[in-house]
């Protein structure tokens, strides 16, 4: 037995769309969290002890999870979340950025080099989250050594499902 069910847009009771279906099959869910945020130009940023990364420049953010002021995300809805977080660094000895979900470390990105150029880190993480649940990334180089802002550096995430 095979069924069809043809509709272009599934909505709640409330009238909110919560799947658009295109004419060429293309399924969209407007309604998923996401964001991005990077720092707002390319300048250096030194961060001589582990810190939270403050990003001020929101590209994106669908429901209004990520804070400036806090550097935190907060997941709205429970759920499957993907994070990721990258960035360029630049000196002679060791950088990392770390990713924390309720203030416990969950990934850890690092670069060691005993020359003076540029390293790129990324880390990414897919958990269960629930309902206020954050994540943050933190920064540290050893020696005061620079991290790019601008496109060099961003901090992304996603529902899936």
């Amino acid at each position: 037995m095979t069924g069809i069910i043809k509709v272009d847009t599934i909505q709640n009771n409330g009238g909110t769309t919560g799947l658009t279906i295109e004419s060429d099959g293309t399924v969209k869910a407007p309604q998923l969290p996401a964001f991005f945020v990077r720092d707002s130009n390319s300048s250096v940023l030194t961060f001589t002890t582990q810190t939270t990364w403050l990003w001020d420049s929101v590209v994106l953010d669908t429901r209004s999870g990520y804070s400036t002021s806090t550097g935190r995300y907060t997941v709205p809805v429970a759920g499957v979340y993907e994070f990721t977080a990258f960035t360029i660094h630049e000196g002679g000895t060791n950088g990392s950025i770390r990713m924390r979900k309720n203030g416990t470390q969950v990934a850890n990105g690092h670069t060691s080099s005993t020359q003076d150029n540029y390293d790129t880190t990324m880390i990414s993480y897919i958990d269960n989250f629930l309902a206020n649940d954050w994540v943050d990334i933190l920064a540290y180089t050893s020696s005061g050594e620079q991290y790019y802002g601008g496109v060099w550096s961003g901090f992304m995430g996603k529902m899936l499902g």
